[in-house]
Order: structure tokens, then sequence, then C-alpha cells
């Protein structure tokens, strides 16, 4: 698990026990990301708001909390749909939205492909794997 995912976490319990204190960390995380000199930032501030909004709501806040959460997810979904990627962690951040929309499989959605995923599956997770690595620098090169 790495640090967005950690984050995601995080104020997923944030959102289940302090569901104010979940929508201000959620802000001031989309923020910090979104003003980042990083060519594609307004798409990752969308995508790590978007693995937090996939927690939230698979902690199961109340109802209140959960039709709030479902809503901003369904406009992060539409945002990121609509902004063009302009490097290969903005594009992983798209082909994350196609796998949220494609896995029926909950598990699957949250934590990749498993043992008995079928290669459309797999392939899909490898893509968004190779898109992120896009923007790593090889081996020798210097940054």
């Amino acid at each position: 698990m790495d640090g967005p995912e950690l984050i995601a976490r995080d104020l997923a319990l944030l959102a289940t026990t302090n569901p104010e204190a979940f929508w201000s960390a959620l802000h001031e995380l989309h923020d910090a990301l979104a003003k980042g000199a990083h060519p594609d930032a307004e798409l990752l501030a969308l995508g790590a708001e978007l693995r937090a909004l996939c927690e939230a709501v698979h902690a199961g806040p109340a109802d209140a909390a959960l039709e709030q959460a479902d809503a901003r997810l369904a406009a992060v979904e539409e945002l990121i749909a609509t902004v063009a990627p302009l490097t290969g962690a903005g594009l992983a951040v798209k082909l994350r939205l196609v796998w949220l929309w494609w896995v029926d499989d909950c598990a699957e959605s949250r934590h990749g492909p498993g043992e008995g995923s079928d290669d459309r599956t797999r392939l899909l997770w490898r893509l968004i794997a190779e898109a992120e690595a896009l923007d790593r620098p090889s081996a020798g090169e210097a940054r």
C-alpha cells in the first residue's frame, strides 16, 4: 500500500467516525495536490479524491454521509472522464476509473486482480502500472 492508498484508507476511517473531519481533510488533500507543479496536478488530485471516496463508500458510513459521498464520487468520476491526461500518471488515473467502472468484484476493484481474474482484467491492471511507470526515470537516467 503506497501513500495515496494509505491516505484513502485513513480518510475512509474518518468518514465513518467523523464525517465533518473527512470532508475537511478531503478538501485539503485535493487543494494541496491540485496546486502542485505536476502537469497533471488536477487529475492527480481528482484521482486521490476518487480513491478516498471509494474507500469511504466501502467503509459504509451513515446514510446521509453515504449519499453525500456517492454524489461527490459521481462528480469526481465525471471530471476525471473529461480531463485529458498529459503524463503517464494522469493516464493511470483515467485507467483506474475505467477499472472501477469495469470491475464488478469489490475486492478486485480495491486490490487488483485475483487468482481467478480473466486476462482482460489482468491486462487493464498491467496498463495502469505501465502508465504510472512512464514518468519514472529509467536506470541510469538522471531526473
